[in-house]
Order: structure tokens, then sequence, then C-alpha cells
């Protein structure tokens, strides 16, 4: 899942499929049943509602764009929603946490500040922090970037900093660190 400013990409729309405005639609969330009718997205610079979903055939038609030339102007375009409307239709367990929040998260081990989460990337189930290494590190020879599993052996613990910072306390990062 990306973000872009204070949006959120939760699908991309694919190429049209028969003549009724329905289009193929790629999931790229963690939570595909916040897609139902009704529910209105951004799509590119334009709000849409959507008519239909399914979710068994990944086909979806939007209110007003129900012909094959009205709803092509959507192909390879991400349907967004909002940080807001995130956090209102997805609820997460204790302990889970979006990635919009873990993104720009300070690393810690021990009191040691190794650097930012930058990215997060998902390679097979599980998902790797990108960290950028703090300027200091980085002057005493460390590697700019690593990877960091975002999994329970390296992790210890999360805690929200202030209302948009978090912090991440590792075990083993620093030895990945420098691995790198």
């Amino acid at each position: 899942m990306m973000y872009d400013e204070d949006y959120i990409n939760v699908a991309q729309l694919g190429k049209t499929v028969g003549l009724d405005g329905f289009m193929k639609i790629y999931s790229l969330s963690d939570f595909p049943e916040i897609i139902i009718p009704q529910r209105m997205f951004l799509c590119g610079a334009q709000k849409v509602v959507v008519e239909s979903y399914n979710s068994n055939r990944s086909l979806i038609r939007f209110q007003g764009f129900e012909s094959r030339e009205k709803a092509s102007c959507f192909v390879g375009k991400f349907l967004m929603c909002s940080i807001g409307q995130t956090r209102e239709w997805c609820h997460l367990e204790h302990g889970f946490f979006f990635w919009f929040d873990i993104i720009n998260a300070l690393l810690f081990e021990k009191d040691e500040y190794l650097g930012k989460v930058g990215n997060i990337q998902r390679i097979g189930n599980i998902d790797y922090l990108f960290i950028n290494v703090h300027d200091e590190l980085v002057k005493q020879g460390y590697s700019k970037s690593f990877l960091l599993p975002f999994i329970d052996r390296f992790i210890l613990n999360i805690e929200q900093a202030s209302l948009k910072q978090y912090k991440i306390y590792t075990h083993g990062a620093k030895d990945i660190l420098e691995a790198s």
C-alpha cells in the first residue's frame, strides 16, 4: 500500500470488462473489505462512488460511469481514500499499525538512534522496513540504508511519541546494519 500526501492507494484499476462500465480492480490493501457499494473514493483527481463491486471476479463499476467509454478514463489509475477514512473504515487489532504510521518512525536500539523508516516493502509474506540510517552513523562508515524485517524477533516495541510520530525499539537491528 503506497500513499500520496493525505491519501492511501487502496487499489489499481485495470482494463474495462464488457460494455457496462465494469473494470478489473487489483487490491493493494490489507483491507479489501473497505470497497463496498455507495462508498466514495478518489480516483485521480475525481471523486467516484462505488455502484457495484464483485470481489470474487475483481470487478468494480462507479456511479455515472456505466459504459465502457466512460469507465475507460480510469484505466491504470489508483483508487484512493484519505487517511481519516482509512482509520474510520479499517479496525486494527492491538499491536497492529498502518503503514503510513510506521513510515517516518524513528528507529532505536537500546538508547541509540539508528535512523528513520523511509518505506515499507512486502517481500513474500514479510514486511521489511527500509531504514534511512542516521547521518552520524553514516559518517562512522555505516551503510546509508538497510532492510529490517518487521517481525517480533527484531521489533520489541512501538510507541506513539506524538500525534504524528512513532518510535520503534528494536533488538538486533544494529547487527543487520553492521552487516549491510
